[in-house]
């Protein structure tokens, strides 16, 4: 969970920018690429090893990691459940040791079975992904409630999420929220997060706006990158706190600089837009680009904008079509991106001007806008309408007839089911 982002930059936005103002162009600069994160924290720092025969290779947190292995295994065929529990991440990970994973699994099921807290927080995690095979939640919240009542942090926070989600049991809030208060007394850093999440949405608890800001204040000074991110943006729409734009920023650069991409695409929107700052093409690229490493859908559109008006001195249409392209290609909201190139076969940009093939991406993207009408988004309906009205202007009947037929086959190619 997390605060939205603003909406992103169309290409009908950008033709009134330039119009209406002077573009502020600085240097361009190059992104550095930073480790990834998801758009929420992860429920757990462990099964992030490739997976054989649908059986995960247990990159999981050692414990006994400094036991030599032959003492391991003797402590092992006494049944002890913290060397089971290691023995098998060993077999996993290959570590001093020929990797078997189903040896890993027997014995961390073994470990789970005699009461390991680690093993059976880790069971859970691979039923609820579906790491031995399809997922079930049923197993995983058996094995999560057992270690989560044993004190482990992770699977309090995780029953908390299973409990909010109603995965493996029935959905109540309350019980998510108080394994998400067990899982921050044993300070676990992202349930600092999440329970300012509930705290602003009523989840389980009286919404209290005052403690919300200070568990993401308390997440974001521990270097959740989650956390800063709803910091940040309390700040830079004066949240339940006076707006303050400098603060905002200090903390998305935080978030951005921990790997959270969408700090980096806010980074981007303020530095564009120039909200309260002066405007600065060269850093809205840089943050957008360094989202869009990551294939953030909204900074592809935004980075092929600056590359196609060259707002940072650099021009290029090809760019500018390859990265609409890939936006159009990815996430739930493609409709600015496939408009987008709409605009580029109605004015022949890289591509051969086409008026058919044109009229053919508006229809989808008005069609794709309409399914998802709350979505957030610089391109607004009535602008998708006129630039079809205009567009139909200089058509024949038997253009838009063959614009019709066109537009079946720009949704089978990206892949929109409405």
């Amino acid at each position: 969970m997390y605060y939205p982002n603003k909406s992103v930059v169309s290409f009908y936005y950008i033709l009134l920018l330039l119009l209406l103002c002077s573009c502020d162009s600085s240097s361009d600069a190059a992104a550095q690429e930073t480790s990834t994160s998801s758009a929420t924290v992860p429920a757990t720092q462990s099964w992030t090893g490739q997976t054989t025969n649908g059986i995960d290779l247990y990159n999981i947190p050692p414990k006994l990691g400094s036991l030599p292995l032959v003492e391991l295994q003797q402590r092992a065929e006494q049944k002890d459940p913290a060397a089971l529990y290691e023995l098998g991440r060993r077999y996993g990970s290959g570590e001093g040791i020929s990797r078997n994973p189903l040896k890993a699994k027997q014995l961390l099921f073994e470990a789970a079975e005699k009461g390991d807290a680690d093993a059976q927080n880790e069971l859970g995690i691979a039923y609820n992904q579906g790491l031995f095979g399809s997922i079930d939640h049923n197993k995983g919240f058996k094995w999560t409630q057992k270690a989560a009542q044993q004190g482990h942090p992770v699977a309090q926070y995780n029953l908390a999420d299973m409990y909010e989600k109603g995965e493996g049991c029935q959905q109540d809030y309350t019980k998510a929220f108080e394994w998400l208060e067990k899982s921050a007394e044993s300070h676990f850093i992202p349930a600092y997060t999440e329970l300012g999440v509930f705290y602003s949405l009523g989840h389980g608890v009286s919404i209290n706006l005052k403690y919300a800001f200070d568990w993401f204040y308390k997440g974001a000074t521990n270097s959740d990158p989650r956390a800063q991110y709803n910091l940040a943006y309390c700040y830079s729409q004066g949240l339940w706190v006076d707006k303050n734009i400098d603060k905002a920023i200090f903390w998305y650069k935080k978030s951005s600089d921990n790997g959270f991409i969408e700090s980096s695409y806010n980074l981007g929107e303020i530095y564009f837009y120039g909200e309260s700052v002066n405007k600065n093409y060269g850093k809205a690229f840089e943050y957008f680009k360094k989202a869009a490493n990551y294939d953030h859908e909204d900074s592809l559109v935004n980075l092929g904008l600056i590359y196609l008006f060259g707002l940072t001195g650099k021009k290029s249409n090809t760019l500018a079509y390859e990265l609409f392209l890939k936006a159009a290609q990815k996430g739930q909201s493609k409709y600015d991106a496939i408009f987008n190139l709409g605009q580029m076969y109605e004015n022949g940009l890289y591509v051969n001007k086409s008026l058919i093939k044109a009229y053919a991406y508006y229809q989808t993207s008005l069609k794709i806008l309409r399914l998802k009408p709350t979505e957030s988004s610089a391109l607004t309906e009535s602008e998708l309408l006129d630039s079809i009205t205009t567009l139909k202007a200089q058509m024949t009947a038997s253009e838009i007839a063959a614009g019709e037929a066109e537009i079946p086959k720009v949704m089978q190619e990206y892949g929109i089911v409405l």
